[in-house]
């Protein structure tokens, strides 16, 4: 039997003594040793373990503080320690205090009842308790159909027409990459290796990838399999991508050397229609029928009548827009003018682009027939399929150069070659959008086979040259079935990235990976919110080692980021390194050197990529101060709310702004997560919310921002954001129920008194005709035009009246319009068949716009240039345009 500990007090006090100064000093790593020494040295003084509760408050570990401070309790007890001491009521203050924070408003009431000081501390404690009670017991915070994460992230997009790039023109990369030995201990004992590819377009990552593991000299002793996820946004994306996949799995089935000749044509035909569908803006006649027989096999597979190819894998739910997307193309009549038409731009595309080859012809000699594609659309098809199926075009083909030949050659295409209906988006064509027929087929196939790899590439056809490519893929899918899986997903890249990571994915197979080996976003950070979504969303699911990698591009506009520091200041409002990484645990690197502009083309062209540094939160001693928190959330709260004034062209050069005010409440669960506490976090968001903000952060006065500006320091301003209130309490009702710590506002309103409205937009006839509608900058305005005109609020500009600093207005009308008559709505829905907005709002706040006393109308501004896009609907008298719904508790 061991012996009882002996205490030993004087020990005991020196080891608190020195805890204290280093809490004193907010090294509460090392002072929470300090005590805990100081708890085994003496284990009957209660004040060791009392400091220890008070370290695991000011850290953020509630749950411990609450667990720590009851068993000191308890000691207290047993040393009769008074009621009504000053150690045990301020003990009992932290518990309760951190029960708040944890939600636990009941129990905290119950810790407040046995305090019998009655003060303003004791009072602001129990009335936060008693609030936060209220709200639950009115709301309660059940997990029911709706769910404020699927509510817009985005502002509003007015063009029905979505963008649509069946080709890409990057680079393919490999992204696998093998476990480094000496570090990467989790990749090691990993089961699979996982890749999610975001904004998947025409595959070639994953074929590339795929080609890669087949080629490895490793790939038998690697014990993993892999999982690749890929994701688009377009439902047509992911159909045409589909019957590249059914045509390699056929093409999978062949052997190379096979010599029978119903074989090589066989394969023939599958690697030309695929190089041709892949690529080209016309195909032979017997291609289209060969794209008729895979949209049949592709639907049959997907209606559940044929089996999918056992490496592909599509949710149910995927599957009706795919099916419709691929029927589009099947039954849809491509108009003879559209055709024709799209056919003539292609071919005056393909002549400027032989005259101006420009950087992406810069890989060695032109192909054989590069020459008669510019001329005529014309790519060659294999000789043993020409001599049986095109016999005529075969010899016009091999004719010397003539103007009779080429006349012949376009007599013969133009009766019967076929557009190529993969590159046609059906219903952005019914819209009126002309299709731009994709990139030169010979760019393509350049960027995915190298023609410097070969002794004469100037003898190779286009063909020639990309069936490797897809020998390859197909081979690649042979040597590795059963060992790889490809999940197809549709949506929004983030979207699925945040339920990933918050697991709100319950019909996903539990078996498919939540953490990534790498992930690959192409230039899709530019259109949603750049580095901030990159690192909030992308970042989070990534394995940490030493290979796991988050991958993107600058492409839409390179010329305004000289440098990756000038790209994350403009999204995150940081530039410096070692601050960027007491928000984000994140490690960037390029592969080259220096990515300051070179000739006027910025490097971050290239993949840029980011590393998880770690998945545990930060010390405490690692975080940003205080104040430099509050200054920096403050700061992102004012660029998304009112985003820096941007010319619509160049269009090169814009730079998006699409985030909506529910970022913020991302960003506060983000910072939560990586460990700054929630008594850091409520009180900001406490000022914001009830318009109390003081601050030497500004909205932004520059895009892209310079990086001199979140830098300085403004005069101490109060800053009045009444516009944006009424919004932002509403969303911070619903987001209660997924933030990580609770909070209390009586400015929040209750769920049972947030409806949904839905008001019909009159005006705009064409909203695909909106110039560069298909950004997502567009927001519902209101206002009472009592306080200020029509005409007024487009003499003073919807900016300068939002703007509440020294460059906003300060009229008096305008302040008390700013103040009193005006209500901004970013987070929206757009229905452009029916002309209709719906939004969630406090019913309190649209009770006042129709108050007849009152002259409230809506209207859709952009905020990009704060102009006005349709007409002015009156919301006073519940006019018929302007529709009351359901409650968020329905």
């Amino acid at each position: 039997m061991a012996a009882p500990r002996i205490a030993n007090p004087k020990a005991s006090s020196e080891f608190r003594e020195a805890g204290n100064a280093l809490y004193k000093a907010k090294n509460f790593s090392e002072a929470l040793l300090s005590y805990k020494n100081a708890c085994e040295a003496d284990m009957n003084d209660f004040r060791p373990p009392s400091n220890m509760a008070a370290v695991f408050y000011e850290s953020g570990n509630y749950t411990m503080a609450v667990l720590v401070g009851q068993k000191t309790l308890l000691l207290m007890n047993m040393k009769d320690e008074a009621p009504d001491s000053p150690s045990r009521t301020r003990l009992l203050l932290r518990i309760a205090q951190a029960q708040i924070h944890l939600g636990k408003y009941a129990e905290a009431l119950q810790t407040m009842g046995s305090i019998t000081a009655s003060n303003a501390e004791t009072s602001v404690i129990r009335a936060s308790a008693e609030l936060g009670l209220k709200f639950d017991q009115d709301s309660p915070l059940q997990r029911g159909t709706k769910s404020v994460m699927h509510l817009p992230r985005y502002k509003v997009s007015l063009d029905p027409n979505m963008n649509y790039f069946p080709t890409g023109h990057d680079q393919p990369l490999n992204l696998f990459k093998p476990a480094e030995q000496e570090s990467n201990q989790t990749s090691k004992t990993d089961k699979i290796y996982a890749v999610f590819l975001g904004g998947i377009g025409d595959a070639r990552h994953l074929y590339e990838t795929l080609g890669h593991l087949a080629a490895s000299s490793e790939i038998k002793t690697i014990e993993q399999n892999f999982h690749f996820t890929v994701n688009d946004i377009s439902p047509e994306i992911l159909a045409r991508d589909m019957i590249f996949w059914l045509l390699l799995d056929e093409l999978s089935l062949f052997e190379l050397s096979s010599k029978s000749k119903e074989k090589v044509l066989r394969r023939e035909v599958l690697q030309f229609s695929m190089t041709a569908l892949y690529v080209a803006q016309i195909v032979p006649a017997w291609v289209d029928m060969e794209l008729d027989r895979i949209l049949e096999k592709a639907i049959s597979v997907l209606e559940g009548y044929t089996a999918l190819p056992t490496w592909i894998c599509f949710d149910n739910k995927y599957r009706p827009a795919i099916i419709q997307a691929l029927k589009a193309w099947q039954t849809a009549s491509i108009g003879v003018a559209s055709t024709m038409l799209s056919t003539e731009l292609a071919l005056a595309k393909a002549k400027w682009e032989a005259i101006n080859p420009g950087a992406d012809d810069s890989m060695g000699a032109r192909l054989l027939d590069e020459k008669d594609f510019s001329d005529m659309l014309l790519i060659y098809p294999p000789e043993v399929t020409g001599k049986i199926k095109e016999p005529e075009l075969s010899k016009l083909i091999k004719n010397p150069p003539s103007s009779g030949r080429r006349q012949e050659i376009k007599t013969y295409l133009r009766e019967n070659w076929k557009t190529n209906r993969t590159l046609i988006h059906v219903a952005n064509e019914a819209n009126g959008e002309i299709t731009d027929l994709g990139n030169n087929p010979f760019f393509v196939a350049k960027n995915l086979v190298d023609p410097r790899q070969y002794d004469e590439p100037s003898k190779m056809s286009l063909y020639d040259f990309t069936k490797i490519y897809f020998q390859l893929a197909a081979h690649s899918i042979r040597l590795l079935k059963g060992r790889f899986t490809v999940e197809v997903v549709l949506g929004e890249t983030t979207e699925f990235l945040e339920d990933i990571r918050w697991s709100k994915m319950p019909d996903r197979d539990k078996d498919f990976p939540v953490r990534y080996d790498g992930i690959h976003l192409s230039n899709i950070p530019d259109y949603i919110g750049g580095s901030l979504s990159s690192f909030l969303f992308g970042i989070p699911i990534l394995k940490v080692n030493s290979t796991a990698e988050f991958m993107s591009t600058c492409v839409r506009n390179p010329p305004n980021f000289p440098t990756i520091e000038d790209f994350n200041n403009e999204y995150i409002g940081i530039s410096e390194k070692a601050k960027l990484v007491q928000v984000f645990p994140v490690h960037g690197r390029s592969e080259f050197p220096d990515t300051r502009l070179t000739n006027g083309i910025s490097d971050l062209m290239d993949h840029y990529y980011w590393r998880r540094l770690f998945d545990h939160p930060y010390r405490y001693e690692f975080l940003l101060s205080q104040p430099e928190l509050e200054t920096w959330l403050i700061r992102q709260f004012l660029k998304i709310v009112l985003p820096y004034p941007r010319k619509l062209y160049p269009v090169h050069v814009f730079v998006y702004s699409p985030l909506n005010g529910s970022v913020f409440f991302r960003i506060l669960r983000h910072l939560h997560s990586v460990g700054y506490p929630a008594h850091w976090l409520k009180p900001i968001l406490a000022s914001v919310l009830s318009n109390e903000v003081q601050t030497t952060a500004r909205p932004p006065r520059s895009c892209p921002l310079k990086t001199s500006e979140p830098k300085k320091k403004f005069p101490l301003r109060k800053l009045n954001l009444a516009p944006f209130m009424a919004e932002f309490r509403t969303l911070a009702s619903l987001w209660k129920q997924e933030l990580p710590f609770a909070f209390e506002s009586i400015y929040t309103p209750q769920w049972s008194q947030i409806r949904n409205y839905t008001i019909t937009m009159p005006g705009i006839d064409n909203p695909s005709g909106v110039p560069n509608g298909k950004n997502p900058n567009f927001i519902l305005v209101f206002f009472n035009t009592r306080l200020l005109s029509m005409l007024k609020i487009q003499e003073a500009g919807l900016h300068s009246i939002l703007l509440d600093d020294e460059k906003g207005s300060s009229d008096p009308k305008v302040v008390k319009m700013r103040e009193t008559g005006m209500c901004v709505v970013q987070s929206w829905k757009w229905d452009p068949a029916k002309h209709t907005g719906s939004f969630w709002m406090d019913e309190a706040v649209v009770s006042q716009w129709k108050d007849q006393e009152e002259g409230w109308s809506g209207q859709i501004y952009r905020d990009d240039i704060y102009a006005p896009v349709s007409k002015v609907v009156k919301v006073a008298d519940g006019g018929p345009g302007f529709v009351e719904g359901e409650t968020w508790a329905a």
